[in-house]
């Protein structure tokens, strides 16, 4: 006997899968989220609910009939997507996609990416130098013929200053003087800092962790007030004892109207520091790719960053990388022939 499935009963099912893929994920965030990641029965926890989710993913594919040309997954969070299907999935009805992985960050998860780039039929990371970087690494090394790095990128019609209702004027490339002086103007008056003579702003908006260079921000911020600069930073730590270095740092520094410091994840405010900042300072340690340069130029603002990852991929040193600059831009072999400069900011190692 066959029994035909009818529309109702199809959008039953579709809704059951949904739900099931939804609470999976909440408690794979739960677990995330109020878990110490030192416990190792707390990462077994993380690990098997993101390994259910990823179960639930495919399980709703196969349910609904559903024949995804590609599974791109992100980091070791859905690694197990690789695994699963070819062992559990394609063999009994999901068999057109192909299975794509990209490394966010190396740093986490280096067992479930290890699994995941080995069942995949290729695996990327979000930079060029990054792929470079990390290729050797035991997790990638034995996969490497399939590994590349493809660059991240922002979106750039939600980071656009043309279109912004959080600033106090759009702007762009004919207005761009009048547009961030506005913006300045205006985080002036948000975050306390002094108005007398509209001073170059320094500004840092990141997560406040080793990765991203924390000891450089400190020392940044001392030469900025020294060299008569103010210094803005937007973020804050996960740890508490960095956290509380960083919250006597403020405490040095705020007498003067010169310096602030934001403690919290605040996108709207983002958007106006990155228009009124003259320098967006990048200085991590390692950067897989990074957004911030990149929204940084977006707004008009020149990137400082070190010479790594991603970082070193979309910023060109004015100084030391036209040569590179030319090649990877224009495709030029001689910036002084062709008169090109792509460079368009400024990077260290």
């Amino acid at each position: 006997m066959v029994c035909a499935t009818t529309s109702a009963q199809l959008a039953a099912i579709q809704s059951l899968w949904c739900r099931s893929l939804l609470v999976s994920w909440i408690l794979a965030v739960d677990c995330l989220m109020t878990v110490k990641h030192t416990d190792r029965t707390s990462v077994a926890c993380v690990q098997v609910r993101f390994d259910f989710f990823c179960k639930a993913a495919l399980e709703f594919l196969l349910k609904t009939g559903r024949q995804p040309d590609i599974l791109h997954c992100h980091d070791w969070s859905t690694a197990h997507v690789a695994k699963s299907f070819w062992e559990d999935y394609q063999p009994y009805g999901l068999w057109k996609p192909k299975v794509i992985f990209t490394i966010h960050n190396l740093n986490y998860g280096q067992k479930k990416i290890t699994e995941a780039a080995q069942y995949c039929q290729k695996f990327t990371t979000v930079s060029p130098t990054y792929a470079f970087e990390v290729g050797g690494h035991p997790a990638i090394a034995s996969n490497n013929f399939k590994f590349m790095g493809i660059r991240n990128g922002i979106d750039t019609e939600l980071w656009s200053p043309t279109e912004n209702k959080f600033l106090p004027m759009s702007y762009d490339a004919n207005n761009v003087e009048e547009g961030k002086r506005r913006a300045r103007e205006e985080l002036r008056k948000r975050v306390n800092l002094s108005q007398w003579q509209d001073k170059l702003i320094i500004a840092v908006v990141s997560r406040l962790t080793p990765q991203k260079g924390v000891h450089l921000i400190k020392h940044a911020a001392y030469k900025a007030l020294d060299r008569g600069c103010q210094f803005v930073l937007l973020g804050s730590a996960p740890d508490p004892k960095l956290q509380t270095e960083f919250n006597e740092l403020a405490d040095q520094l705020r007498h003067g109207q010169d310096a602030s410091f934001i403690f919290e994840y605040n996108e709207p405010l983002s958007y106006m520091i990155y228009a009124a900042a003259d320098i967006v300072l990048v200085p991590s340690m390692f950067e897989p790719c990074g957004l911030t340069q990149m929204i940084a130029m977006r707004y008009g603002a020149v990137p400082v960053v070190r010479h790594t990852g991603g970082l070193r991929d979309t910023v060109f040193d004015v100084d030391n990388d036209k040569p590179r600059a030319a090649w990877e831009v224009a495709g030029s072999s001689d910036w002084m022939r062709d008169k090109i400069d792509e460079t368009n900011g400024f990077a260290f190692e």
